[in-house]
Order: structure tokens, then C-alpha cells, then sequence
């Protein structure tokens, strides 16, 4: 009625039952959770199988490349147990299928950013043996250098030497009578120099300057450096000149006869310094003395047939180099007379005459050289002091020749406007065309005067305004002895 049952066994299924194997260095993989199966009795071939299994172990698993490998296999594994487990539910595989691949993309990471720290590492290895090659080579060209510089020093050293043992010898030598004999000699050379000084002082007596005067002439030939009014400012000497005309149809060549035989030179003693003609049969006598011009004054008005009148002298020209345009002429002129008061002590009022003549452009468009028409006196004192304070400025003062070189034709004693020439003449070779289209001033040729190929002078080599070219000198020559200097 009753039956003996057979009582139920729990049994673990191995792990090759379950397909889990334990891999080296991964995590332990759990062990299922026993269930109870029924004790059935097997057959004696299960059981020698079951046996043989049991004898021969779980194979051995071969090791991972690295942790990233171990990792994919464990989640292959994990997620295939899942599959295997058909009692969970799907949303319980589905959470952790996306919690262990979720684990292995931060292994992933964790290798992926072990490996850039690797990689820095190299890179900042690296760069420490690069920075050492790099300070190993400056360390030895400094080396090299620092050689080189010992070895000058030694050469300099032995010079020294060299030289101190020479001067040794010398001061020895000094001792002797060949050194005296050397002491005497350069006694002999200077003495003879300081006797050849004052011989050629001696033959410039009379054209000393003074202090004043040659600081002008060097402050205006560094300014200029082309000037040749500038390198004679102070020597020019005032010409005192009267012009001689005939009350008949005499010619000037007539006249000056009649003046010859007046004076008689060779018999008075007296000098005349420039005598010439000029136009409507006149003749301009000149000289550097107010004795003699009023001796030879005397004589001619003697004689009834010639009247002679005082020649008319002008005033001096400075030039006010780098003026503000904006300055009128009145204002110039207030601001020269109130801001240099002391260049005008103590002189006569009859003798402060200052004129605004013209204006020059200059490259800067906001300035301009104001030249200034002014009494000897004046000038004199403006040529001396070389700056003037005009306004907010300290302006550069030179002596202003009055020779007048028309731009047009390069000639002297005209301006462009009163030209009579027709067509413009080269600066840089006398041709009838302008400088910029000459075709010697391309193929950088020599410059020829113009003027001084008109008066057949033998060096020609300068251009017209040169302030070494003769006719230039002659002519500005002229224009000054017509002015008062003093």
C-alpha cells in the first residue's frame, strides 16, 4: 500500500555542465545555485562516463594578451550565461547584458587612456634628450668660443709684452747720446714748423676772423655743403662804388679812357678795386676804402663832361631755414624782434630794418626758408649767432647770396619769368631737355656745366650751381659787391 520511494539528492552541476570555465585573471565566475534532482538511478555507462569526466578536469585555458582581451571574453561569457538562463526575465537580462557591456567600454577607456599616459611619457622622454643633445652642443660651441678668446688673450698678452720690453729699451736708450740726439732733432722740427706758422700768419694778416664769425662759417658749411656764398660770409668786404656817366654821345669804352687819364693810377697811387662797363654807356667804379672812392670822386667831377653819381648798395639776405608756414610775414618779423632782444641791444633804431623778400617751399609741405632782407648790422648779428627763436621754434639763420640762377636756362642775373629763352636746358648736361628725360643722367655719365662750356673752361665736369664752378664763383662775385656788409 505504501511504496519506498527513492529520497530526492541535490546535486551541482559541474562546471563543464554549465559551460562556465574559470579563466586566469578574471573575476571567479559564480557557481549556480544547486537544484534538487531526483536520485534516479543511472546506468553503469553514465556513471564510468560521468567518472571519466570527473578524472580528467576542466581544461586549461591559455593566457590573454592583455586585461582589454580578458575583458570582451568575460562579457562574451556573461552575456551567453544570460541566454542560457531561461527562468529570468527579459528585463533582468536586458539590465545586465547592458551592465557588463557597459563595464567593458570603461575597461576600455581605462586601457585606452593608460596608453596615452605611456605615450606622454615617451614623448616627454624624448623631448628631455633632445633638450639634452640640444644644451650638450651649446655647451660646446660655448666651450670652443670661450678657446678661441683664451687664445687671443694669450696672442694680445705677448704683444704686451713685446711692447713693454720695447718701451723698457727705449726709455734705456733715452740716456744716451742717441737719444738725446732723437730729442734734438724733434726740438729742430717743431721749431722749424711753429717759424713756418707764423710766416703764413703773417701773410694773412688782415684777413683774420674772429671767434664768432668762423663758428658761422662751420655751422653754415655742415648745413649747406653746397653753398659757396656760405664759405666766404665773413670775408666778403663791403664794396663802396660810384657809376660814371658822359653828358655826350660818348661810348663807355670812351668813358673809361677819359676815367684812365683822370685818375692816372700809376702817378696818385691810388687803387681801384673793380671798374666795368654796364649798360647806356656807364661805368661802375668800386673800391673797398671811403678815402679812396672820395678821392677818385673828387677828381672825376673835375672834369665837366662826366657826372658821377653814388651807386645805390643793398642790404644783406639771411635765410630762416624750416620756418611753420602758417607764420605771416608780420608775425616773423614781430616774433625775430621780440623773442632775440639781446641780438638787438643797445642798437640804433635807424638800424633795425628787417624785410620778409620771399619764400622758398621746402620738402617738408608745412615749412618753408623766409628769406630776410636786413641791415649790415643786422646781419651781422644774425650770422653770428647762427639761431634765432621764432615762435615755439629754434630756427637756423645762414647769409642768403644774392645771385639770382634762372631755373629755365641756368644762366645768372635773371629769373625764370624774365627768361628769354624758348626751351628748357638740362641741369645734368646742357641739352634742350629736362634732367629726368636726359639720356647721360640714365646711363649715370659724368655732369657737364653749361655755363662753363659757353665760356670754354677746361673743367666742366659739375653741374651750374656747383659752389666750386668758376663762372658760378665770379658771379656771385659780383652780385655781392653790391651789397653792404657793413
Amino acid at each position: 500500500m505504501f511504496g519506498i520511494r527513492t529520497p530526492t539528492k541535490v546535486t551541482t552541476p559541474s562546471p563543464h555542465a554549465t559551460g562556465i570555465e574559470e579563466r586566469e585573471g578574471s573575476a571567479p565566475v559564480q557557481p549556480p545555485t544547486p537544484t534538487l534532482t531526483p536520485a534516479v538511478r543511472k546506468s553503469i555507462g553514465e556513471l564510468e562516463a560521468a567518472i571519466a569526466r570527473s578524472v580528467e578536469g576542466p581544461k586549461k585555458q591559455k593566457p590573454y594578451k592583455n586585461r582589454l582581451t580578458e575583458a570582451a571574453a568575460v562579457q562574451q561569457s556573461a552575456i551567453l550565461q544570460l541566454d542560457a538562463a531561461r527562468n529570468l526575465k527579459g528585463e533582468i537580462k536586458a539590465a545586465v547584458t547592458s551592465a557588463v557591456r557597459r563595464l567593458y567600454e570603461l575597461v576600455k577607456e581605462v586601457d585606452s587612456q593608460t596608453k596615452e599616459g605611456g605615450d606622454r611619457k615617451k614623448e616627454k622622454e624624448r623631448g628631455s634628450r633632445e633638450v639634452a643633445e640640444k644644451e650638450g652642443d651649446a655647451s660646446k660651441t660655448y666651450t670652443e668660443k670661450l678657446e678661441q678668446q683664451i687664445k687671443r688673450l694669450e696672442i694680445e698678452n705677448d704683444r704686451m709684452e713685446e711692447t713693454r720690453k720695447q718701451l723698457k729699451e727705449d726709455k734705456k736708450a733715452l740716456g744716451t747720446g742717441q737719444g738725446n740726439n732723437m730729442v734734438e732733432e724733434i726740438r729742430k722740427e717743431l721749431r722749424e714748423y711753429r717759424r713756418e706758422e707764423e710766416e703764413r700768419e703773417k701773410r694773412i694778416e688782415g684777413k683774420i676772423m674772429t671767434y664768432a664769425e668762423a663758428a658761422a662759417i662751420k655751422r653754415s658749411n655742415i648745413e649747406t655743403n653746397k653753398d659757396e656764398s656760405s664759405k666766404t660770409l665773413n670775408l666778403q668786404r663791403s664794396m663802396h662804388s660810384i657809376i660814371v656817366k658822359s653828358s655826350g654821345p660818348e661810348t663807355s669804352g670812351e668813358i673809361l679812357e677819359r676815367i684812365r687819364s683822370k685818375i692816372d693810377t700809376k702817378n696818385t697811387g691810388l687803387n681801384v678795386d673793380r671798374i666795368r662797363k654796364v649798360k647806356d654807356q656807364r661805368v661802375v667804379i668800386g673800391c673797398t676804402s671811403t678815402t679812396r672812392i672820395s678821392e677818385i670822386r673828387d677828381r672825376l667831377k673835375d672834369d665837366q663832361k662826366l657826372t658821377v653819381e653814388e651807386a645805390r648798395t643793398k642790404d644783406p639776405l639771411v635765410a630762416l631755414r624750416g620756418v611753420i608756414s602758417t607764420h605771416t610775414d608780420e608775425e616773423v618779423v614781430s616774433a625775430l624782434l621780440n623773442q632775440n632782444k639781446q641780438l638787438f641791444r643797445n642798437m640804433p633804431t635807424e638800424e633795425i630794418k628787417v624785410e620778409v623778400k620771399y619764400r622758398r617751399k621746402t620738402r617738408n609741405p608745412l615749412t618753408d626758408h623766409i628769406i630776410l632782407q636786413v641791415s649790415p648790422r643786422i646781419w651781422k648779428e644774425l650770422t653770428a649767432a647762427g639761431k634765432v627763436h621764432i615762435d615755439f621754434q629754434r630756427i637756423a639763420v645762414f647769409d642768403q647770396s644774392p645771385l639770382i640762377q634762372c631755373s629755365k636756362c641756368l644762366g645768372y642775373g635773371h629769373g625764370r619769368k624774365h627768361c628769354k629763352e624758348t626751351e628748357t636746358t638740362c641741369y645734368h648736361c646742357g641739352g634742350t631737355h629736362l634732367k629726368i628725360d636726359c639720356p647721360n643722367y640714365k646711363d649715370g655719365a659724368s655732369p657737364t656745366c653749361v655755363n662753363c662750356k659757353k665760356a670754354n673752361v677746361t673743367q666742366t665736369s659739375h653741374n651750374p650751381n656747383d659752389p666750386d664752378c668758376p663762372i658760378r664763383k665770379k658771379m656771385d662775385s659780383i652780385a655781392r659787391s653790391r651789397v653792404a656788409y657793413c
